[in-house]
């Protein structure tokens, strides 16, 4: 609320996001209290209430924050928006810092950044210089409405526990743990600006031996996962150390939100987990999203298509995706295997379905035996 009221106060054009999670008696109360603001002052209030349809019931911190950064990146593409402005404060910067400490964690921040990207939604952090007493000042020299989340005070959470260590120190202590934030903070930018400079000449894709034959291999590859748009700010040192473990094998598959994490053949990929499907009814020759419907182009890329074949689907290849070859049926997957066709190209490899629901090609390996002539009638291009 004081974050709200300090941003309204320098005439931020703002838009309210609002999470109800519903696990407490007041939560309703502090949506009211904010909605209440927001009417006051012509501020739009948008608000929504916390749902998991996952599997992953025991982990509701991690859940819940993939839930509201979703929120957030939906609001800020509706809104046009620069980013995201959220409350975090010094007692709290200290407090992720310990954290990292104390589970030897490696992030590409030491304690909280001012300016970071999460989830793929850009943050900005202004209240990191201000105490919480700062904060409770202003609210109460302001006249500002606030309520408290009476889950602060139980032992549930890891944070809450290292809150109540850090309430009991004195200035001198306070004092000390702020100077080594801060000297940590320093040599660890000076060594995520070199990591950024090797980061930035890799893509979605590269050669495991840039990772391993690093330096800093783990820096490396968390700077990497998270220029993918891989969440790594709660990463431990162990789940990272196993991803490398995978790598130096040469064979390694991670799902993260909806990203796959793929290595196979000396190479690693980050690439959207998703499907791709589209029917076409009839013949066309015509540009689609993924490929191309040619009169003409290379050997490879042609295919003699009849009418009963229609509707045709292209979609990518699947796990028991087979082809009817000259001397039998092949599954596709050999013929990936046998060119060393690394796993993430596999998942994203066009293929055509045909009427009766057969493989009757694979964009830029061939057709099959029923669909091969020298007079081909169409050319499908990968684009």
């Amino acid at each position: 609320m004081v974050l709200l009221d300090t941003l309204r106060t320098k005439e931020y054009k703002l838009v309210v996001a609002h999470v109800n999670y519903k696990k407490r008696l007041t939560s309703d109360r502090d949506e009211e209290i904010v909605a209440e603001y927001c009417e006051t002052y012509g501020i739009p209030f948008e608000t929504i209430n916390y749902s998991d349809d996952s599997n992953d019931n025991n982990n509701f911190q991690h859940n819940a924050r993939v839930f509201r950064y979703a929120f957030f990146k939906m609001l800020v593409s509706k809104y046009n928006a620069n980013g995201v402005v959220v409350g975090h404060h010094l007692d709290d910067d200290v407090e992720t810092y310990v954290m990292q400490k104390s589970r030897n964690m490696k992030s590409a921040f030491v304690g909280l950044a001012q300016n970071a990207v999460v989830l793929g939604v850009y943050v900005w952090r202004p209240l990191l210089s201000w105490r919480k007493n700062d904060i409770l000042a202003y609210a109460s020299q302001n006249s500002i409405k606030y309520g408290i989340d009476e889950s602060n005070f139980e032992d549930t959470y890891t944070r809450n526990r290292v809150r109540k260590n850090l309430q009991q120190s004195d200035a001198i202590q306070w004092s000390s743990l702020i100077e080594e934030l801060n000297y940590e903070r320093s040599l660890n930018n000076d060594k995520q600006e070199k990591l950024k400079e090797t980061v930035m000449a890799l893509g979605s894709t590269i050669d495991t031996a840039q990772i391993l034959e690093h330096q800093y291999p783990e820096d490396v590859l968390r700077y990497w996962l998270n220029a993918q748009g891989v969440d790594v700010h709660a990463m431990s040192k162990k789940h990272v150390g196993a991803i490398l473990q995978g790598i130096e094998k040469g064979t390694y598959e991670a799902t993260f939100d909806n990203l796959e994490l793929s290595v196979s053949y000396g190479y690693m990929n980050v690439s959207p987990n998703e499907e791709y499907k589209i029917q076409i009814d009839k013949l066309e020759f015509m540009a689609y999203d993924k490929f191309k419907i040619s009169k003409s182009g290379e050997r490879v890329e042609a295919v003699c298509l009849k009418d009963d074949d229609f509707p045709i689907t292209v979609r990518y290849a699947l796990p028991e995706d087979e082809i009817m070859m000259k001397y039998g049926t092949k599954k596709l997957n050999r013929f990936f295997i046998d060119r060393k066709i690394p796993r993430f190209q596999r998942k994203k490899w066009l293929v055509i379905e045909n009427s009766a629901k057969h493989i009757v090609f694979v964009v830029g390996l061939g057709c099959d035996v029923h669909h091969y002539a020298n007079n081909n009638n169409i050319f499908v291009i990968e684009l």
